[in-house]
């Protein structure tokens, strides 16, 4: 649970001031809280998120948030999953964060402005793959680029995109060169953020 989510799901109390005080330092605190949150780009909390996933352990995990506008096509707030139609991509069915809130007011038709972050993990050649979960695949590809003294390694996507990843100290890269075979583990991207689209 994040500490927006736990304050928004808990009573807090300020001893020795009115109730109408209390509401103001509440709603200071808040208001605080969400400028706080509007103005953060970084995805340092997505990675943790990552990390704790069990489908990507012992792989180097890449993260990345990316801004979309599209147009609503379904949403399952039960299954909290959203298909979303983009111009340039056409229809795409992603997960939405636990953090949305009022995602059943979101209908078919709406115009959005969506924050996506994809989840990636790379494991070497050698290295034993954890069990998948829902939402998962794998895809296999070779080193394009391998700088060792910052630990970067660079991927060509099946999309012919190329995607560095920072791999973690402890893992080896004697025996890594370019050219090498390695597996790419990805996650249905997550919604986490809607906006109207005005």
């Amino acid at each position: 649970m994040t500490h927006s989510e736990q304050m928004a799901g808990e009573t807090i109390a300020f001893p020795n001031q009115s109730m109408k005080t209390q509401k103001r330092i509440l709603l200071g605190l808040l208001s605080a809280n969400a400028l706080l949150l509007a103005g953060c780009s970084s995805t340092e909390p997505y990675f943790n998120q990552a990390k704790m996933n069990p489908s990507l352990a012992g792989g180097a995990i890449r993260v990345q948030a990316r801004k979309l506008e599209a147009s609503v096509q379904s949403v399952d707030v039960a299954k909290r999953t959203i298909v979303l139609k983009t111009y340039e991509n056409g229809a795409n069915e992603f997960r939405v964060s636990n953090g949305v809130m009022n995602l059943d007011q979101v209908v078919p038709g709406n115009e959005v402005k969506v924050k996506i972050v994809d989840e990636d993990a790379l494991f070497l050649s050698g290295t034993p793959l954890p069990a998948t979960g829902p939402g998962v695949s794998d895809f296999k590809t070779k080193i394009w680029n391998l700088d060792r003294s910052y630990r970067l390694i660079t991927l060509v996507y099946p999309n012919n995109e190329t995607r560095d990843f920072k791999v973690p100290l402890g893992t080896p890269l004697e025996n890594v060169n370019p050219g090498d075979e390695v597996v790419v583990r990805s996650t249905v991207p997550m919604v986490v953020q809607i906006k109207p689209n005005s």
